[in-house]
């Protein structure tokens, strides 16, 4: 099953961005699954979970129709919906599942590469070194971990790419 639902997820990333593609997805499964040795909760939510909250917004229907036909419970479906809504970066999780989901979202890829993906998008989006540092200074409060041990991992990734931003900015 594991393959099924990943084949399966795949196809929703084609046409996404390289920080948004299924890699992407990938790895916020990877930050899950470290996160979850503290907690145990259910892998199969995870990885369905990380595999859709890139597609969830566009795709809920066919995702749901994916699930039903591979003999997930009622239960199982509601909890991987509401998990990879609660997986975004600006969510507000209330599940233990989404909680960690949402924390591998923003700490996937390591610690700089929420810098690199800002200064990377906001190319993409006509935006030079310096508005990219800007912009990076003037969002980064937005987004916070919600675990305890998540939070203290990204005090750090905030610390170190606040003082890089601003020292572009000097």
């Amino acid at each position: 099953m594991k393959e099924k639902i990943k084949n399966f997820a795949s196809k929703f990333y084609t046409d996404k961005d390289i920080f948004h593609d299924f890699f992407h997805a990938e790895q916020i499964l990877k930050k899950a699954m470290e996160i979850n040795q503290k907690y145990n909760v259910n892998k199969k939510i995870l990885r369905a979970g990380a595999y859709f909250h890139g597609a969830i917004k566009e795709h809920e229907k066919e995702i749901i129709i994916f699930l039903k036909n591979n003999n997930y419970l009622a239960n199982e479906i509601n909890e991987i919906i509401s998990v990879a809504k609660e997986s975004h970066t600006l969510s507000n999780p209330k599940t233990l599942a989404g909680k960690i989901l949402h924390d591998a979202h923003i700490l996937a890829g390591g610690k700089e590469f929420l810098l690199i993906k800002t200064f990377s998008i906001g190319a993409l989006n006509g935006r030079n070194l310096k508005d990219s540092a800007k912009y990076f200074l003037e969002n980064i409060e937005k987004i916070n971990c919600v675990l305890p041990e998540c939070k203290k991992e990204f005090a750090k990734v905030k610390k170190i790419s606040k003082r890089f931003a601003k020292k572009l900015l000097a």
